[in-house]
């Protein structure tokens, strides 16, 4: 009876994990270049950048796009917090929002 070895099994879910979490970013970050001042962000625009690194998420951008993006992560946190948790995953993810 063949089977997998654990340490198979944990690399398997920590690329899981990694690529879910890629996913995640990626997603976000076309949120707000499609909300916040869409079509100024690199490498289509020439004013801002937005990029992850190290579970952060790093924005270099005016004054102005970071104060619609606050407004659009308060917004974003606001709704997830009035809807019901429906995976572990959804509930441990740490948030982080980081501004100069």
């Amino acid at each position: 009876m063949p089977t997998s070895r654990p340490s198979e099994q944990t690399i398997d879910m920590a690329d899981a994990a990694r690529e879910y979490q890629q996913e995640r970013v990626d997603d976000l970050e076309d949120v707000i270049k499609s909300t916040v001042r869409a079509g100024t962000w690199e490498p289509d625009g020439t004013v801002g950048s937005i990029g992850e690194y190290d579970g952060l998420l790093i924005v270099h951008a005016p004054a102005k796009s970071h104060q619609e993006l606050y407004k659009l992560l308060s917004t974003m946190r606001e709704a997830l917090a009035s809807r019901p948790k429906t995976s572990s995953l959804e509930s441990d993810s740490p948030t982080a929002f980081v501004m100069p």
